[in-house]
């Protein structure tokens, strides 16, 4: 029990630093860069909330959230002064990195490890300019089967329940639909 105390609490601290710096970024840009960057902190987010909640069940204190990103944070210092484009690159290769650790966790939530394989492929599409949908509904295109927003979002609350089936618009659908392979 203690081992799984601090393997939560070590992927807490993981997400919730995730997070903040994905909203950092986005902070630096704007339009649908910005917004795929706060899609990301939103998963991180989650991720956090489900290791708080088997820390609470477990009787285990939850640290506080800092109040901000580190200042030694060397990325995000190469970000404020060269840009998002040059550290796109290195993120994508940190959660290339990072991908599988989830993979043997009894613990983690449905999905989570496709969650962060899907982080990779979005900060992929990042660098390499590759724009999500401009419009509501206009999701689709090969491997998508045409399909709109609303139709993806409901074949993804379908298959895959954890994902938030809203109608906050494509660029959600098309993060999601990125891991399922649909975008």
């Amino acid at each position: 029990m203690a081992d799984d105390v601090a393997r939560f609490q070590r992927y807490l601290a993981d997400e919730r630093a995730a997070a903040r710096r994905y909203r950092a970024l986005a902070d630096l840009t704007e339009g649908s860069r910005s917004q795929a960057l706060r899609e990301l902190a939103a998963i991180e987010d989650r991720h956090a909330e489900h290791w708080e909640s088997l820390l609470r069940q477990r009787g285990a204190a939850i640290p506080a959230v800092p109040e901000a990103t580190p200042a030694d944070d060397e990325l995000l210092r190469r970000a404020r002064t060269s840009g998002l484009d040059a550290v796109l690159g290195q993120l994508e290769q940190e959660e290339r990195d990072a991908q599988g650790m989830y993979d043997g966790e009894r613990f983690a939530a449905p999905g989570m490890a496709d969650d962060e394989r899907t982080h990779e492929r979005v900060l992929g599409q990042m660098r390499r300019g590759d724009q999500p949908p401009a419009e509501e509904g206009a999701v689709g295109g090969p491997g998508a089967g045409g399909l709109s927003g609303d139709e993806l979002r409901d074949l993804m609350s379908e298959r895959e329940p954890w994902h938030r089936a809203d109608k906050s618009g494509t660029l959600r659908a098309a993060i999601f639909g990125v891991s399922d392979g649909l975008v």
